[in-house]
């Protein structure tokens, strides 16, 4: 059992934790682990530090044995499974949020990264009924909202897409995936000229979020603006060069243009990353037949897969 000293200090590092020096709170949280090792305290906040700081590896580490130390702790495996769906441990997040719902079903966040893996799954009905169920309990809950609003308009709800995306908007106008989701339903009904002054929003907003300038890209090359389309989803893969949509868009625009060996680079690095694409399996045997070869596989042209 921690001493008083220890308890003190770990209130010491969370409150550091909370006013946002980082830096302090785990220096705090090592003096506690310098004296006592299995500190589950100390072991979780600093596990959850190291994780927020990028260090997912070391935070996975600490997160495990805060477990091991108190395995009845919904927040600690809440936590662990986060980390571990943020490092694409999809399996064994989902095990360990499904424990923390478990011993306590209260613990939003556990349900909202569970319905998170669940997308990354494409088990799409059950990562909707997971952010419904969020919503539920937190109205406002605008990673929720959106993941929601990204489902909805996946499988053709637009309607209820704009409800949830029109709440995001009204309290954060500049939230760019929300403005960016918008772009995607004008794109969809054919609202081109709409569509683009929504992406154009989007990447003044954020000029970082990658999807913004893939799909304004597509709405470019619908405009026939097949420069500016090109060089868009050029600006996507530079921010994301794993990003295998704008991979494929700028394939499929590629071959357009007749540059079949292009695309084809486009569709082989898109399906190294996604071997299942359909899409972009698609186009690429529509470009080998373009190019007068065989239907190969990647790895049998010299690409890697997965």
């Amino acid at each position: 059992m921690p001493s008083v000293s220890q308890s003190k200090d770990l209130e010491r590092a969370g409150a550091l934790l909370r006013i946002g020096d980082m830096a302090g709170a785990a220096r705090a949280c090592k003096a506690i682990l310098e004296t006592d090792k299995e500190n589950f305290g100390a072991l979780h906040m600093l596990g959850v530090i190291e994780a927020q700081s990028g260090r997912l590896s070391n935070g996975e580490r600490l997160l495990h044995d805060a477990v091991r130390l108190n395995p009845q702790s919904g927040e600690a495996l809440t936590d662990l499974g986060t980390v571990m769906f943020l490092r694409g441990q999809a399996t064994e997040a989902l095990a360990n949020l499904d424990k923390a719902i478990a011993i306590n079903p209260g613990i939003v966040n556990a349900i909202f990264y569970r319905a998170n893996v669940l997308l990354g799954l494409n088990r799409m009905a059950e990562a909707l009924e997971g952010f419904e169920e969020v919503l539920r309990r937190e109205p406002n809950h605008f990673g929720a909202l959106q993941n929601a609003a990204d489902i909805l308009i996946e499988i053709g709800l637009i309607g209820d897409a704009d409800v949830k995306l029109d709440r995001i908007i009204s309290r954060a106008p500049d939230f760019a995936p929300a403005v960016e989701a918008k772009g995607r339903i004008l794109l969809r009904q054919d609202k081109l000229d709409q569509a683009m002054a929504t992406f154009d929003k989007a990447v003044a907003i954020d000029a970082k979020f990658p999807t913004s300038w893939s799909n304004r890209g597509l709405a470019l090359a619908k405009l026939k603006r097949n420069d500016e389309a090109l060089a868009s989803f050029d600006r996507a893969l530079t921010l994301a060069p794993n990003y295998p949509e704008a991979l494929n868009h700028k394939g499929t625009l590629l071959h357009a243009f007749g540059r079949y060996d292009e695309a084809l680079v486009c569709f082989d690095k898109a399906l190294a990353i996604r071997p299942d694409y359909t899409d972009a399996l698609r186009n690429r045997q529509e470009t080998l037949e373009a190019l007068g070869r065989n239907g190969a596989t990647p790895d049998s042209q010299g690409g890697k897969t997965g």
